[in-house]
């Protein structure tokens, strides 16, 4: 990531930014063998993953819907993030181990 001109956050190893001005910043997230760009430039979205998949085996595989089990869902001009199937699963093993 760092040869693409990516910058590590010293608070999360997983995460790392592309730009500093807000509408000119791709956000990359990496975890394992999964990875994942957001941006507000579509633009500058695009040339980053062209350059990242000519680099690295890479498939994109469009809007992002899901991740590690979090729901992600676009409304107007927001992203919400849900756990909830998550948690259900958890509360589900829970009670299993308790009946």
């Amino acid at each position: 990531m760092k040869e693409l001109g990516f910058k590590q956050l010293k608070s999360e190893a997983r995460i790392f930014q592309y730009g500093k001005v807000r509408t000119n910043i791709v956000v990359g997230v990496v975890y394992v063998n999964d990875t994942f760009f957001c941006g507000p430039d579509k633009i500058l979205l695009n040339k980053i993953k062209t350059r990242f998949m000519k680099k690295w085996e890479y498939r994109d595989l469009g809007n992002l819907s899901e991740f590690l089990q979090i729901c992600i869902v676009r409304h107007d001009h927001k992203i919400l993030i849900d756990q909830t199937n998550y948690l259900i699963k958890i509360l589900q093993c829970f009670q299993m181990e308790n009946a």
